[in-house]
């Protein structure tokens, strides 16, 4: 599985330094926001989501 650039955004008085949604619908823009494109639409058109779920550890 290729690994992606994930550009959450940044919130300082957040305790993990990244903005942490109030709302699904917060949640939601976040993701938009912060998930490439070409990883969008192969989440989109994926036929199961596990292998999402977890990376591997490096």
């Amino acid at each position: 599985m290729p690994s992606y650039d994930l550009t959450p955004t940044p919130d300082l008085d957040s305790p993990t330094g990244v903005v942490i949604p109030k709302t699904l619908d917060a949640a939601i823009a976040e993701l938009d926001k912060m998930l490439p494109p070409v990883l969008q639409a192969e989440l989109r058109t994926a036929e199961s989501l596990i292998d999402y779920h977890f990376s591997p550890s490096e």
